[in-house]
């Protein structure tokens, strides 16, 4: 098992190797310039300008800065063909086909599809002035009112006689957290 692994990534390095050239740094140093608006392809798979930005942009800022400066953008590319390549190599191995992934698959389009209805058909629609914040506020005020924290203190016996000599020294003043560092029987929680 291990061996057929280890054969696979490396017919995947190879792929890469043999395709990474083809937007490699050397041919920008020389000048070299396609206008084709393409970007890579991964056997039949064109990947343009368009979506290596669109796919870079999606990224969180602190993704898109391990791709700055004069290379990151050769290398972001790069990135994407060794997606690009696994993503074949995974379909040549039928992974698409089994039942469990059939499942998986049908739930990250479930999930992709409610969040862009749930983007354009509701969030888009809702308009929510200040005025209409400010209504809701003043109406509902108890709701944005923090419930005061409760602090629960415990005096700790077996002896109920001890108990009630307790209660008797509380009831003249005596402060609870004192009484419960030098007499509690819990000690882990006397202090």
């Amino acid at each position: 098992m291990f061996a057929r692994k280890m054969l696979l990534f490396g017919l995947i390095a190879a792929c890469v190797a043999l395709t990474a050239p083809s937007c490699s740094r050397e041919k920008k140093a020389e000048g070299l310039e396609v206008k084709s608006g393409f970007a890579a392809r991964v056997g039949d798979i064109k990947i343009t300008d368009d979506q290596v930005s669109d796919m870079f942009n999606a990224m969180p800022g602190a993704q898109q800065k391990q791709f700055v400066g004069k290379d990151g953008r050769a290398d972001f590319v790069d990135r994407l063909i060794e997606q690009h390549l696994i993503y074949l190599a995974a379909l040549d191995k039928n992974l698409d086909k089994t039942e469990e992934m059939k499942a998986k698959i049908r739930m990250a389009t479930m999930n992709i599809l409610i969040s862009e209805y749930f983007d354009k058909e509701v969030m888009g629609k809702i308009e929510i002035g200040p005025k209409e914040i400010e209504d809701y506020y003043n109406s509902h005020s108890a709701e944005f009112v923090q419930a005061p924290i409760l602090r629960a203190q415990y005096l700790f016996t077996v002896d109920s006689l001890k108990a009630v000599k307790w209660q008797e020294r509380l009831a003249k003043g005596m402060n609870f957290s004192e009484l419960a560092r030098k007499e509690s029987e819990d000690k882990a929680t006397a202090r």
